[in-house]
């Protein structure tokens, strides 16, 4: 048996009320109860929850009831022999919508909701994994429903509002791969195709979402220069994603980008298993102009530097 909670306070004041204060206050909390069986070639996991959230102050809106839902998890692993895993997931969960998405103004850029529903999703997964001397390969596949998903709508005047969609559907694969090419170098590889649509008024799932790119994939290369010295380089690609503009209504593509960065690394043993690593790091390499979400570029080339102690 478990069970969970925290609490957000936010206060405003603003010059359009005078500067009274607004106070906001919600509750979150959780309780659920969890079975596991093992044996040797298989495990299964089983759990419930009850879930609520609680909204005692909403500044100068109504008080909100009390939100309660129930959750499930389940998980079924098999193992056919030391290289091959197949795995299931299946659950239903829910969030609570945040005072932020619910009540804040955000300066005018938003038409707060009050009446904003809790969202709960429905998930099913399906995984194969196979490992074998020189790395693995992972095939996730996932299907989830998710009724009253929270989205925003743009609306004249440079504004938007958070409303609740009916049903929201989303499947996809993921993969992953890793490989040991030789003494110090590896790769690792990750691909994910995203499929997810709303529900439109004729019954059929068409309708585009916010900031739901269809493709997301990435490489990295780790090299060990020589003891202790490593070098890594990645390689991020992010393609078929739309968004909102201020002030029109209708979805834009926004362009893919791809990402290169860097890292380079050295440790140092300092006693027994304790170990001082310095590095230093290079994001964006070729200072590429993106946007993952419309009117806010991303950071161009950036520098890291720093020291980290393991023991």
């Amino acid at each position: 048996m478990t069970a969970s909670g925290f609490n957000t306070l936010h206060k405003e004041s603003f010059l359009r009320n005078n500067y009274s204060e607004l106070l906001y206050v919600q509750n979150v909390f959780s309780i659920g109860s969890e079975y596991e069986l093992i044996k040797k070639k298989y495990s299964f996991t089983a759990g419930v929850s009850l879930d609520g959230a609680s909204y005692p102050k909403t500044g100068d809106e109504p008080s909100k009831d009390v939100d309660l839902d129930y959750g499930i998890n389940t998980t079924f692993v098999y193992s056919f022999d030391s290289a091959w895993m197949f795995q299931f997931n299946a659950g239903r969960k829910t969030r609570f919508p945040t005072l932020r998405e619910s009540f804040s103004g955000a300066l005018g850029r938003f038409v707060p909701n009050p009446d904003l529903k809790p969202e709960s999703a429905s998930t099913i997964e399906a995984s194969l994994d196979y490992i074998y001397s020189q790395g693995s390969v992972d095939v996730n596949l996932f299907y989830t429903i998710l009724n009253e998903g929270i989205v925003r709508i743009s609306l004249p005047k440079k504004q938007f509002k958070r409303i609740n969609k009916d049903v929201i559907r989303t499947m996809g694969v993921e993969f992953i791969s890793s490989l040991k090419i030789s003494n110090g170098l590896k790769s690792t590889l990750n691909f994910t195709y995203l499929n997810s649509f709303a529900k439109s008024a004729a019954g059929t799932y068409t309708d585009t979402l916010e900031y739901k790119p269809v493709l997301v994939a990435g490489l990295n290369i780790d090299y060990n220069v020589i003891d202790k010295l490593v070098a890594v380089i990645e390689f991020n690609l992010v393609g078929m994603e739309f968004g909102l503009q201020e002030g029109n209504e209708y979805f834009r593509r926004l362009p893919g980008y791809g990402l290169f960065n860097s890292r380079l690394s050295y440790s140092f043993n300092i006693f027994n298993d304790a170990e001082l690593e310095t590095y230093i790091r290079v994001n964006n390499i070729f200072d590429v102009l993106y946007y993952a979400q419309w009117s806010l570029p991303e950071a161009g080339r950036q520098f890291f530097g720093g020291v980290s102690f393991r023991f």
